[in-house]
This record gives C-alpha cells, structure tokens and sequence, in this order.
C-alpha cells in the first residue's frame, strides 16, 4: 500500500532533480507571470469601468427622459385643471396654492352648488 503512494513522490523527486535549478530564470519567469497578472487585472478593471461607466450614461439618460415625460404629463395636467376650474369654477381664491389645501377639511361638490347624494 505504501508503495503506490511513495512511487509518484519518487517520479516527482526525479523531475525536480533533473531540472536545472538557476534562481535567475525562475524569478525572471515569476516577473513575467507576475507582469501578465498585472496587466490582465488592469484590462479586465478597464473594461469594468467603461461598461459602468456606459451603464451610468444609458441610465441618465433614461432618467431625464422620463423626467422630461413626467413633466410634460404634470403640464398637461396643470392645463386641464385650470381649464376644469374655469368651466365649473372654484370657490377658492386664485392666489391659494393647491399645496396648501388639507385634504380633511375638503368638501368635493358640483358647480351648482348640490351636494352629491351617493358620494360614499
């Protein structure tokens, strides 16, 4: 049993002892390695960057244009209010801003002045 396992660490010993063993190579081969691991690191944190970078762009740009959709909705929306509040007419003042209404003490009613009777 001890046999099968000292073989391959014999096999091993023997390539190790027929290498020629010159510190000069190997580290000029580990810098090497090392410069190649370097340079792939910085490649591959280059194009991380660009695609977020890309990312970032794309996203912006879809924000202000979604932005610049909301707007124009909150336009419209301010226009057909105002036109709502002149045709049915409004009894609050014109300088009231609508911000300042609390809710709780709002009552909703037709412009002739009858209370709605289903309105719950």
């Amino acid at each position: 049993m001890m046999k099968t396992f000292d073989e391959p660490l014999n096999l091993f010993a023997s390539l190790v002892s027929h290498v020629r063993q010159d510190p000069l190579w190997w580290g000029l081969i580990a810098t090497l390695i090392a410069l190649c691991a370097l340079g792939y690191a910085t490649l591959l944190l280059t194009a991380v960057y660009l695609r977020v970078a890309r990312l970032q762009r794309r996203a912006r740009r879809v924000l202000e244009q979604e932005a610049h959709g909301a707007a124009e909705h909150l336009a419209a929306i301010h226009y057909y209010m105002r036109d709502l509040d002149e045709k049915l007419g409004s009894s609050l003042p014109r300088d009231v801003k609508v911000g300042s209404i609390q809710a709780e003490n709002l009552v909703v009613q037709p412009g002739n002045g009858e209370r709605l009777r289903d309105f719950r």
